[in-house]
């Protein structure tokens, strides 16, 4: 359960099972002189052994890195703890208690067919049995968070002894996690529980993987919410994903204008969109450009 819990955070599911490509996924920040100050990469949050090697226009720029900067460290120790702490219903309540009774069982059902410990969803609330859900399928399909790209940048950076900062803290993330109401907290989880009952997580993430190939960060993020009423859906992605993106791109803007050679590699849905981290950089003053 430990090792589940401090990786809830990356709920986006944004997996791929080919070598990473630097199409529509690499770009380059330059300042208003024209100057390269960082590298933007797309990640994926659960991958399979295939995922490597990363492409060598990635593995370039990294290699070139001075600081590594990500959403969240995965070796915070508070993650475990914050996740515990606030993803966990009072004592004496019951998941299933709060919910429709259809979907209740319907969420036994998913629980079985994902060898998830019942038990324990029914102690969670719904974000935090969603996110439960969601990675235990994923690793029954061969995507697994131990294998995500941020993790193995993480490891990497450490060997190089690379410094890697934070864009997000912990707090936040779990804010964005369980923001939207009950209503739209209940979609998702019925999303994620069909799609498990109707034995579609395998062609679900081989549509994400042909998403990634071809560049298709816009893809990537429709997918998220898929399946659920827009207007559900709309109150969590507006927190999960567009505020987030306002601050994200405010603090590499910052590590930008202070630092150099500075990698940034974040879930590649922020990419995407009028209202992504590039078009926030770009308000801010910075130009981008995607490296090939």
């Amino acid at each position: 359960m430990r090792w589940v819990m401090r990786r809830l955070v990356w709920w986006l599911v944004l997996v791929v099972v080919g070598p990473a490509q630097a199409e529509g996924v690499l770009w380059s920040l330059e300042d208003r002189a024209g100057e390269a100050r960082a590298v933007l990469f797309g990640t994926v949050h659960l991958c399979d052994a295939a995922c490597y090697p990363l492409d060598p226009a990635v593995r370039e720029a990294f290699d070139a890195a001075r600081l590594l900067a990500l959403e969240l460290d995965p070796a915070n120790p508070q993650m475990a703890v914050a996740l515990g702490r606030a993803g966990l219903l009072p004592a004496g309540e019951r998941l299933d208690e709060r919910l429709p009774a259809d979907l209740a069982a319907r969420l036994e059902r998913a629980a079985r067919a994902t060898g998830s410990d019942y038990a324990s969803l029914l102690r969670m609330r719904t974000w935090l049995a969603s996110s439960v859900l969601v990675v235990t399928a994923a690793a029954q399909s061969g995507f697994e968070a131990e294998r995500g790209i941020d993790l193995w940048l993480a490891g990497q950076a450490r060997e190089r002894g690379v410094p890697i900062v934070e864009l997000e803290t912990v707090e936040r993330q779990i804010r964005a996690l369980s923001a939207g109401g009950a209503e739209t907290q209940q979609a998702m989880l019925a999303q994620i529980v069909d799609l498990i009952l109707e034995a579609g997580v395998a062609d679900y993430f081989d549509e994400i993987r042909r998403a990634w190939q071809r560049g298709d960060a816009g893809r990537l993020l429709e997918m998220a919410a898929e399946g659920t009423d827009p207007a559900q859906a709309a109150p969590l992605l507006d927190d999960l994903v567009i505020a987030r993106n306002r601050e994200m791109a405010a603090r590499i803007a910052a590590l930008a204008e202070s630092e150099r050679d500075v990698f940034v590699a974040i879930g590649a849905a922020h990419l995407a969109g009028d209202e992504s981290v590039l078009a926030e950089l770009r308000r801010l003053g910075f130009t981008v450009r995607p490296v090939r």
